[in-house]
């Protein structure tokens, strides 16, 4: 004979309570699977703005300590550069292809038309300056090799080999002497306005080698000779030169044309 149990009885309030408890853990479980999924992708976002500005930090930093190397190095090298990259300048009529190290001021290695161009040149290689050559350009004492030449937009109808006839030869003092290289020694006038200088000059050329040299007695002056030509369709070359080269005159000369005519860009 079998024994059949009474149903268990529950109040309602207790199935209501247990309903509500297990709806309410639903609900608060999926908000908090909801949030921390938000959480994890807040986090990630911030992780990956911090790691895109750490990138651009280290750029900037990298850029700022490479100027600061280059600006650096400029100055431990009293301005010069051994860059030999080009730079095109125009002045007047003419552009021309300049390495960066031919260039004597900072201010002038830029591209674009220029009023004027300060070069320098190591005679008798005509290089730029270079490491090998610092010593050189950095020396405390006048150094004869280093030539300086200066570019500017014709201002004149004649150069110097053409101003010699026209101009230099109304000032002459007394009859011209032998100077170094073959050439002849012409003393100026002060009403000239060269006082101090004297003319050296190439004999029976009709388009000679002139330069204007100071005297090498001149108390504090660095013995030098100065000449100007023209080359190319506006360019005034003007080039400074100790005079212990004056000897030296037709090469150099020579040199220092070749070298600002292969500069002109045709």
């Amino acid at each position: 004979m079998s024994t059949t149990s009474p149903p268990l009885y529950v109040p309602s309030d207790v199935v209501g309570r247990t309903r509500s408890n297990y709806v309410g853990s639903l609900n608060a479980s999926q908000s908090d699977n909801v949030g921390s999924g938000g959480g994890q992708r807040e986090t990630g976002l911030t992780a990956r703005l911090l790691m895109i500005l750490s990138i651009v930090l280290t750029g900037v930093t990298g850029v700022v300590l490479l100027l600061v190397w280059m600006v650096g190095t400029e100055l431990s090298r009293a301005g010069h550069t051994i860059d030999t990259s080009m730079r095109q300048i125009e002045i007047g009529n003419d552009v021309l292809a300049v390495q960066a190290n031919h260039i004597r001021f900072r201010s002038q290695r830029r591209n674009g038309i220029v009023d004027r161009a300060d070069l320098y040149f190591f005679w008798p290689q005509m290089s730029g300056f270079t490491e090998a050559l610092e010593n050189e350009f950095n020396s405390d004492t006048v150094n004869p090799n280093i030539l300086f030449v200066t570019l500017e937009p014709r201002r004149m109808s004649r150069d110097m080999s053409g101003r010699i006839d026209a101009i230099y030869r109304k000032f002459f003092v007394g009859a011209p002497t032998s100077a170094p290289g073959g050439l002849l020694r012409q003393n100026l006038s002060t009403a000239s306005g060269y006082a101090g200088e004297y003319l050296v000059f190439e004999r029976s050329n009709p388009q000679p080698f002139v330069a204007r040299c100071v005297e090498d007695s001149e108390a504090g002056a660095t013995p030098y000779c100065i000449r100007d030509f023209h080359i190319g369709r506006d360019i005034s070359v003007t080039y400074r030169f100790h005079i212990s080269l004056l000897d030296q005159w037709m090469p150099l000369d020579y040199a220092i044309r070749a070298s600002i005519n292969a500069m002109i860009v045709q």
